[in-house]
């Protein structure tokens, strides 16, 4: 299994941690619900009835306890692997990641700015207040003249823009090259196309098997 794979799997793992605390939370896993119907007590000539739910899954709130205690064990397992696998690529892949989430939104920064920086000029109605000959305040209005222009350097930073992002993609590139070349010493007990019901009915039988 290589880096891209484990990473995968990490999270296939979450999945199986989540499904399992669902359904040990459903009532018919985690309870076993008993109903009294008592017709005698008002009816002689009536019996009681006692109903008990079923649980038609294979593994009950005790088995799926297990489950969850075995991920704490599987997912420790794999993460510890992982780091290995990380040190001995002798590449500082998480730094990278955060660096390059810096020159993409540099990079990003520049296009925004670049697209507003447009030298522009807009005019608009504005109004004042004046003294007329008999001392009365009055309004009077008047054009504004609004210019925009770029408060730096358009093509440099457009050159620094290009220069991130070509840096970043070479970044990605290496990252996506680590993550597949690296080699990570850990064994997949389940595919990750299997569902949560298919993992825990094969974990339980093999419980059984070892019993």
């Amino acid at each position: 299994m290589n880096l891209k794979e484990s990473f995968t799997y990490q999270i296939y793992l979450d999945r199986l941690f989540y499904a399992a605390r669902e359904a040990v939370n459903g009532t018919d896993v985690g309870l076993i619900i008993t109903k009294t119907h008592k017709k005698s007590a008002v009816n002689p000539d009536a019996a009681d009835e006692v109903e008990v739910s079923e649980n038609e899954k294979p593994y009950n709130g005790d088995d799926v306890l297990e489950f969850l205690l075995w991920l704490i064990q599987e997912k420790n397992k794999l993460t510890s692997a992982i780091t290995e696998a990380k040190i001995k690529a002798e590449f500082d892949m998480a730094s990278a990641i955060e660096t390059n989430k810096y020159r993409r939104g540099i990079a990003e920064t520049i296009y925004n700015m670049n697209r507003n920086a447009t030298k522009k000029k807009t005019t608009s109605k504005q109004s004042a207040y004046k003294f007329n000959v008999e001392g009365n305040q009055t309004a009077y209005y008047y054009e504004l003249d609004t210019e925009f222009s770029p408060n730096y350097n358009i093509n440099d930073a457009k050159k620094l823009m290009v220069r991130l992002k070509s840096e970043a993609d070479d970044i990605s590139n290496k990252i996506d090259s680590v993550k597949i070349n690296t080699e990570v010493d850990y064994v997949p007990k389940f595919n990750i196309n299997e569902d949560f019901e298919d993992v825990i009915a094969a974990f339980v039988e093999e419980r059984k098997e070892k019993k």
